[in-house]
């Protein structure tokens, strides 16, 4: 998820450390024992693990816990974290007890809440996409609900019938689009069906798409119609020409599209439309309120029109606009409780016209409108951005708004005069690398973010300290974090996402805690990757760079390009050496001094881990298998698969410093939520048990840790923490006791 603000430009802090990146690097050194004997290549492979299955060493405390970036105070509040962090796309209550409310970002997945929007949860127990553009659950039974998946060829139309517990896709297609903000689901509460348990009409109307997407899959758009409640789909001939519009449905049955072209109604379930408004619209909606349901509302950049007989005719609301360089006034929702009450906004950001979104609200049915504050600090961890808000009224409280902007979940509880966040337990930092545990304090810990700069904990991960490494107001793009105490953070600030061409990753430091940051000139050109060293916090390193200062000067190692795991009996090093996609692996035994091939050609690589039990050195990356080689007196025997995950790249693989037999592995699976994402071995590799929550598994709390990337095992507590590409932080607590000795 990019983020984008109205001044790009980051003003970064110009100090520099002087001689900090000296050239030419450590001298040449035997390192290891002069018998290491490195393999030239992986000389065999067999399959040496079966697959992990559901309920195999599950235990009571393998429950996932959110791990969000909250700042002491923030807790101290009573405010228990949700740093939102992925891009809103679209929010829906219940439209009969305001109870369920759910919210689908564009990348990260789909959240829900089951106490009217206070607290949220993730909701992907058999979602197979990783975004959402739409949502809306059956007035007749709210427990039944639609959601229309987007952003990869596994989207489509997606049905639960228990609030959002568990999700099937029911209707497969390609949607390419992630910020769709539309009206474009309907149930036809006319419709209901006892036997079916709810409504047996749902309508879905599809939005254009890049034309050579549509042209290339054949995909067809325009309105789409269900006569079983959600479970089958086809497109209505000749809707084509109303697609990207909005729609609603009244309490009859009639059917509402909104277009540029103005308003077109069907009294017949979607076989014949007639126009009935020319004015170019831009949103519309209808209530269910009492005395009210013959109502329809549409919002143009002229002004505010009403209905009031089903949509036949409309007139125009005697009001003055606010004022705007660039009109398109937009996302109009009206009070189910008190049709005088209503917000829309004036959307110059899809239009081009500015990077700017004013929300407004009304009292009186649209005779006047007041500008909308948001607050943006209070309870907010990462910056905030300006986004198209879509929003949605509680059905019992009548001056309850739920909304979003600034990638977070907000709520007004005055009727959309103010707006404070709401966020609660919506975790979606993008983590886009390594972290690791101090290794000589395990209390203190970094994150680096793609997006939103990063920040460390001095207490394990209960609370996290924002660090504002780019400069900029919006966030910045980091990779790789590592703290060595509690004031000296350093990280990996790049221009650009690492996947971009132009991207330029340059060391900074902070000394201060995060107050001030320096940049360092040192330029990352290996892996992506910040580590320490055993019993000494002054030595740490980054990419092919090592400090031996505390940070405050840099050298460039000879050997290695990327240091990934400190044996924490030996205080060995393992990392990289070479090109990426055809890394050599290599061992210091002198704190990264000097560095030894120990085998050779093993690939790409992303995370290395070391069972001292065992000797057997695992190795992930790219991708869906993990390998090792046994490495005994200094010789190495050939590589074998680990495991085959079948599902995405493994990214990371990590053991219990205390237990090296207890091992965990992360299959980075960005967009979809059918796969184990993480799976734990209990003897060191020969069998495996999926951590992550399956439909009909019987196992309660979170579905988190989805999109894992990186792994590791907090030493003192022994939980394992994961590191996720869109979804935050998640940890789960190790196993019993018994199996720690």
């Amino acid at each position: 998820m990019k983020n984008f603000a109205k001044i790009f430009s980051a003003v970064l802090c110009t100090a520099m450390i002087l001689a900090s990146c000296g050239g030419g690097g450590q001298p040449t050194s035997s390192g290891a024992d002069s018998s290491d004997t490195p393999v030239s290549s992986v000389a065999s492979e067999t399959s040496s693990a079966a697959a992990p299955t559901s309920n195999s060493k599950l235990f009571s405390t393998d429950v996932w816990q959110a791990v969000p970036m909250v700042s002491k105070s923030m807790l101290n509040s009573g405010y228990t974290g949700g740093e939102g962090c992925q891009w809103p796309s679209c929010i829906s209550y219940d439209p009969v007890e305001g109870k369920y409310a759910y919210m689908g970002t564009d990348v990260g997945g789909v959240f829900r809440s089951t106490d009217g929007g206070n607290n949220w949860e993730p909701s992907t127990i058999g979602l197979d996409t990783c975004g959402a553009v739409a949502v809306a659950s059956d007035p007749n039974n709210i427990k039944r609900v639609v959601l229309i998946g987007s952003s990869n060829d596994r989207s489509g139309v997606f049905l639960s019938t228990d609030a959002g517990e568990t999700w099937e896709r029911v209707y497969k297609t390609y949607l390419s689009r992630a910020h769709d903000y539309r009206e474009q689901i309907a149930f036809d509460e006319s419709s209901n069906d006892k036997s079916l348990g709810g409504s047996k009409i749902v309508y879905w109307l599809r939005a254009n798409e890049e034309a050579n997407v549509i042209s290339s899959k054949g995909i067809k758009v325009g309105l789409y119609k269900s006569t079983d409640g959600g479970k089958t789909w086809n497109h209505v001939s000749g809707t084509e020409k109303y697609a990207s519009g909005w729609l609603a449905i009244d309490t009859k049955g009639n059917l509402f599209i909104a277009t540029k072209s103005g308003i077109f109604k069907s009294a017949d379930k979607g076989a014949t439309f007639k126009q009935v408004f020319t004015t170019a619209t831009n949103s519309l909606c209808t209530i269910r309120t009492s005395g009210y349901q013959n109502n329809v509302y549409a919002m143009t950049n002229d002004g505010l029109y009403v209905s009031t007989n089903n949509g036949n005719s409309f007139s125009k609301v005697t009001t003055k606009m606010p004022a705007g360089v660039s009109k398109n006034y937009t996302y109009l929702e009206v009070s189910p409780l008190n049709p005088k009450k209503m917000i829309m906004q004036n959307d110059t950001m899809s239009i081009g016209a500015g990077y700017s979104v004013p929300c407004y609200y009304s009292t009186d049915g649209g005779k006047t409108w007041n500008q909308s504050t948001t607050d943006t600090t209070t309870n907010v961890w990462a910056p905030y951005n300006v986004r198209q808000r879509m929003s949605s009224w509680n059905p019992k409280k009548e001056n309850e708004i739920l909304t979003f902007g600034g990638d977070l979940i907000y709520k007004s509880t005055d009727g959309g005069k103010t707006y404070k966040n709401s966020s609660q337990g919506y975790n979606g930092i993008f983590i886009g690398s390594n972290f690791s545990f101090n290794i000589n304090n395990p209390k203190l810990v970094a994150i680096a973010s793609q997006d939103y700069n990063g920040g460390f904990s001095t207490d394990g991960g209960k609370t996290w300290t924002y660090v504002n490494w780019s400069g900029a107001g919006w966030g910045g793009f980091t990779y790789g974090a590592y703290a060595l105490t509690e004031k000296t953070v350093v990280t990996g600030v790049s221009n650009n996402w690492a996947t971009s061409s132009d991207s330029v990753l340059t060391i900074c430091v902070t000394f201060d805690g995060g107050k001030t940051v320096v940049r360092t000139g040192c330029v990352v050109e290996g892996a992506k990757v910040a580590i320490g060293a055993k019993g000494n916090n002054n030595i740490a390193f980054f990419g092919e760079w090592r400090t031996t200062d505390g940070a405050k000067t840099w050298v460039k190692m000879d050997g290695c390009v990327g240091v990934m795991y400190c044996d924490s009996k030996t205080g060995r090093l393992f990392g990289v050496n070479g090109e990426a996609g055809k890394y050599d692996i290599v061992v210091s035994n002198d704190n990264g001094a000097s560095w030894k091939v120990i085998f050779k050609n093993a690939g790409y690589i992303d995370d290395i881990c070391y069972n001292n039990k065992s000797n057997k050195v695992f190795y992930a990356g790219g991708a869906s298998t993990i390998k090792y080689f046994k490495w005994t007196d200094g010789q190495a025997e050939p590589s074998y698969i680990w495991y085959d995950t079948g599902a995405g790249g493994t990214w990371g693989v990590c053991c219990d410093p205390t237990n090296n037999d207890i091992m965990y592995a992360t299959m980075h699976t960005v967009d979809n939520y059918d796969r184990q994402n993480v799976i734990r071995s209990l003897d060191g590799g020969k069998t495996w048990t999926g951590l992550c929550r399956e439909p009909g598994d019987g196992r309660t709390g979170p579905d988190g840790a989805n999109q894992a990337m990186r792994c590791e095992v907090n030493p003192l507590t022994h939980e394992l923490f994961v590191a996720t590409h869109c979804n935050g932080m998640w940890k789960i607590s190790g196993p019993p006791s018994e199996y720690l000795k």
